[in-house]
């Protein structure tokens, strides 16, 4: 019998028994699990957390901003995993951060070492569109991210690095291409 055929079941249990029926003990009658008729309740479509929100594909400040923190989640996935395929569609090849960055990481895992910790997350975002004379939308970001502390282990499990929590801000340019947004460079912020 499946969980929600069961769950169903007490459920109708429980209801008859608050309803109040006049007998001491309410005895009713369920149908053979095979006989219901009621359609199996549809499950909600999941969302895959690799994939490009779909606010990212907006041509907006917003959707801009949504690229970037999805970014991160796809950085604290490759650190987890080790796959940086999702990671490399969000910016382009003129992104030296985030290509050194993604580099870096693959490194150290292909070496077979292991990073505990180290999950990166968006603190703030304060972006602006820029004017621009080529008809692509352009945003301009200052982006304040925070790590939790992190420790390399190499393949015996010796520590061979421990790296403290801390914050950086850096400033992300960002361009409208191909209907969707992407990370075109990350440098120190404008001041």
């Amino acid at each position: 019998m499946s969980l929600h055929r069961v769950l169903a079941a007490v459920s109708i249990v429980v209801l008859l028994g608050v309803a109040g029926c006049e007998s001491a003990e309410p005895t009713p009658k369920m149908p053979p699990a095979s006989a219901s008729s009621a359609p199996e309740p549809t499950q909600a479509p999941s969302i895959d957390p690799l994939a490009l929100p779909a606010a990212a594909r907006e041509a907006t400040t917003e959707g801009a901003e949504v690229l970037i923190r999805h970014f991160w989640d796809m950085v604290n996935h490759l650190i987890a995993t080790g796959d940086a395929n999702p990671v490399r569609r969000l910016y382009g090849p003129g992104c030296e951060f985030c290509q050194s960055g993604v580099d870096t990481y693959e490194l150290i895992l292909g070496q077979g070492h292991t990073l505990e910790g180290g999950e990166e997350s968006v603190v703030r975002i304060r972006a602006s569109m820029l004017d621009g004379n080529d008809g692509v939308p352009s945003v301009y970001a200052e982006v304040t991210v925070k790590s939790t502390p992190q420790v390399e282990r190499d393949t015996s499990g010796r520590v061979i690095n421990r790296l403290p929590s801390g914050s950086s801000v850096k400033g992300y340019f960002l361009a409208y291409q191909d209907g969707r947004w992407a990370i075109t460079n990350v440098e120190n912020p404008e001041r």
